[in-house]
């Protein structure tokens, strides 16, 4: 449980200033909510977004090119 300190504490893994925020057990948290030692904090649920990188796609409109006959009609293909 989240908890605001209204006091400081320390403990082995930490030391707290009055307006810190801990994450405790809950068992803890409660008693030290009810000790006055501390306040609970209402903790808003986080909302996940993603962005998608459109940089590298690529958008054709239209209809596609007509490509060109490339081969000559004219010439008997001798190389010459």
């Amino acid at each position: 449980m989240l908890v605001k300190m209204l006091v400081g504490i320390s403990g082995p893994f930490y030391t707290l200033d009055p307006g810190d925020e801990f994450h405790f057990p809950d068992d803890e948290a409660s008693r030290l909510v009810e000790a006055g030692f501390a306040v609970t904090v209402a903790v808003a649920p986080t909302i996940e977004t993603a962005t998608v990188d459109t940089s590298g796609t690529e958008k054709r409109r239209g209809r596609p090119r007509k490509q060109d006959n490339v081969v000559s009609a004219d010439g008997d293909s001798t190389g010459e």
